[in-house]
Order: C-alpha cells, then sequence, then structure tokens
C-alpha cells in the first residue's frame, strides 16, 4: 500500500506540477480587464482548468491500477482499489497545483515529491 501511494502519486504529482505553471502568462492575458484581455473570472478559471484535469487523472489512474493489480494480486476486487486511488490521486494532483500556482516548474515538482513523501510517512 506504501509503494502504491508513493508510485501513484509520485506520478500524478509530477505530471501536474505544471498545470498551472505552463498556463501563468496566459491565465494573466485573460484574466486581467485592459483592452487585451477579457476580465474573466479568477475561480471559474482555476474551476474550469481543474475540471479539464479530470480525464487525465481518471486514466492515468485505471492504466496505473491495470498494471500494478495483476501483479500484486489482491483479494478485493478492481473498484475497491480504483475509487479510493483516485481520490489520492485527486488529492495529489490538487497539492501540485497549489504549488504550481506559487513557484516555478522545477520547484513546485520539488515541492510536490517532498509533500508527498512526508504525507506518505505519517500516514
Amino acid at each position: 500500500s506504501f509503494i502504491l501511494q508513493l508510485s501513484l502519486g509520485g506520478t500524478v504529482a509530477l505530471s501536474s506540477a505544471k498545470t498551472f505553471g505552463g498556463l501563468r502568462q496566459a491565465a494573466w492575458r485573460e484574466l486581467s480587464p485592459t483592452l487585451s484581455g477579457y476580465g474573466l473570472d479568477p475561480a471559474a478559471f482555476c474551476v474550469a482548468t481543474c475540471l479539464a484535469e479530470l480525464p487525465r487523472l481518471l486514466l492515468i489512474t485505471l492504466a496505473f491500477l491495470s498494471t500494478w493489480f495483476p501483479t500484486a494480486r489482491p483479494r478485493t476486487s478492481f473498484a475497491r482499489y480504483f475509487w479510493p486511488c483516485f481520490c489520492a490521486a485527486l488529492a495529489a494532483s490538487g497539492l501540485s497545483h497549489v504549488f504550481s500556482v506559487t513557484q516555478d516548474s522545477k520547484a513546485a515538482q520539488l515541492s510536490s515529491v517532498s509533500a508527498l513523501i512526508a504525507c506518505a510517512m505519517f500516514s
């Protein structure tokens, strides 16, 4: 369970750390109320970006578990592992989004993995 948590969380955290970092210039352009921007609501931009990430997280979790599940051969069903792993992937992605807004791309990746290891150690 520890290895599953670390490997899935690390995969999701590293791939999600670039979500807002790459869109930083586009976000400033779209959110600014000047002539060049549309003056969009920042909360709506954040919610739309996070909702657009849901299918990617679903597919990453499905792909990861479909390779891990036959190897580990747990006694429970696939669905009993899928939904908690999807929720953990969603939490790791959210943590990475927070770091990607506040830091540059490389620092956000390092902070995400460090926070994930700390959370995994104390869970």
